[in-house]
């Protein structure tokens, strides 16, 4: 089958089961950065660009409009609001959860970007424009990860 050739019929799809071991280091880079911390200290972090008087989170390295370069951060309010949701009922390696769980796109009032993370919410509870709050885990046991917010809850 030819690179760009388009497949028709799912039927013949193959794949190939195995593993390729890698060991890498990534950091978030300079523009992640006062995000990762933020979650660190238990806030959220977004960059704030003076020339278009714009607010990005997470935070970026330039600004989306005019391109210069982001030096100023703004917290975030920790309440923002659902724009769409989905319910899962496997795990990322195709296991069957013992419970469905709802992942969001969460937007934030005047900023621009959001944040996909889980719900802690009933499956059936869960309303596109519901205003939901993150948890973060206890700051000892923080590690500037994405998983310093524990979930986030109606607010």
């Amino acid at each position: 089958m030819a690179l760009f050739e388009k497949i028709h019929d799912v039927n013949k799809l193959s794949q190939v089961k195995g593993s390729i071991p890698m060991e890498f280091h990534y950091t978030a880079g300079p523009g992640l950065d006062p995000f990762f911390q933020g979650l660190l200290d238990g806030k959220l972090i977004g960059s704030y660009c003076p020339e278009c008087e714009e607010t990005f989170f997470p935070s970026r390295l330039f600004c989306e409009k005019c391109l210069t370069e982001q030096t100023k951060t703004k917290e975030i309010p920790n309440v923002g609001i659902i724009e769409s949701f989905t319910v899962v009922c496997e795990d990322r390696f195709g296991n069957k959860l013992k419970k469905r769980e709802s992942l969001a796109m969460i937007r934030f009032p005047k900023v621009t970007g959001g944040l996909v993370h889980k719900l802690q919410i009933p499956v059936d509870k869960v309303k596109i424009g519901q205003k939901v709050k993150a948890i973060f885990i206890s700051p000892k046991e923080r590690g500037g990860k994405i998983t310093d917010i524990a979930w986030f809850q109606g607010a």
